[in-house]
């Protein structure tokens, strides 16, 4: 049916890609990305649009620093949480941060994301209250915490994107009968891990292999006919497997490339 694929669109960063949050909506190509420089602890948040190939954004919001982390994308907002205290791994302050500029929106000292309260248009978030944790209702556009919430959050929904591909390792029931398909395609190999994504009329494997002593990671997509339309080594001399570097929706796939270059693909039949 289809032998090609469009050529893929890069972006490239100077400091790592630590996260990736696509939207939650089906009809939404934005993906929410982290970034991180270790050496100099700088931290950096950008949002892309993989329906007009472009970045909207690239900045630092205020307020934010090194321990501060990207925790959710819903609706015009990116949440980030802030951890007054490094030497304890809990956020203590919320964030949110305008999709639309990357300016910081509001900021909710002493109150942590739980989840989105998507029928009543709001986030539940909690907060500390004397020994125990009270659960509220917050304005996603203001932060004004509206009402208090049931105190059980597993009541209130959560919408999920699914995106992240299946992992076959070796002593999974398919690892060999996947590796052996591939082996067909690309050659043998010291096999340690496969990724598999699917959108007709494409399929995407994200492959580790062990070679000279390290790790190397590799993208494989072939058509419905079997055919190998892009092969290319995505990282090397890798210390491990790494985890969500391909993830898949509506039909674009987002591939990390050494660590701080992302690529897309449109996995759609060419009009």
């Amino acid at each position: 049916m289809l032998s090609s694929l469009e050529i893929p669109i890069t972006f490239a960063f100077s400091q790592s890609v630590w996260r990736i949050l696509p939207h939650p909506s089906p009809t939404s190509n934005l993906w929410a990305i982290e970034l991180r420089d270790p050496n100099t602890k700088t931290v950096s948040w950008a949002l892309l649009d993989l329906d007009q190939s472009s970045i909207c954004w690239h900045t630092t919001p205020e307020a934010t620093d090194w321990w501060t982390t990207l925790t959710a994308f819903y609706g015009g907002n990116l949440y980030l949480h802030n951890y007054r205290y490094p030497d304890i791994p809990e956020p203590t302050d919320l964030l949110a941060v305008s999709a639309g500029d990357g300016q910081l929106k509001w900021a909710l000292p002493g109150v942590v994301l739980v989840r989105e309260a998507s029928e009543k248009k709001a986030l539940l978030v909690a907060k500390k209250h004397g020994e125990g944790v009270a659960y509220h209702l917050a304005d996603p556009e203001s932060g004004l915490l509206v009402e208090q919430a049931v105190n059980d959050p597993a009541m209130v929904s959560e919408k999920v994107s699914s995106t992240s591909p299946i992992r076959y390792l070796p002593g999974d029931t398919y690892f060999d009968q996947v590796t052996t398909f591939m082996g067909k395609l690309v050659g043998k190999h010291d096999w340690r891990a496969v990724d598999y994504v699917e959108s007709n009329p494409y399929i995407a494997f994200s492959y580790y292999l062990y070679q000279e002593g390290k790790v190397a990671q590799r993208l494989l997509i072939i058509n419905d006919r079997k055919e190998v339309v892009y092969h290319e080594t995505l990282s090397e001399n890798r210390q491990g497997i790494g985890r969500d570097t391909i993830l898949l929706k509506a039909g674009l796939l987002l591939c990390l490339r050494n660590n701080n270059e992302l690529i897309s693909f449109k996995l759609r039949p060419q009009e």
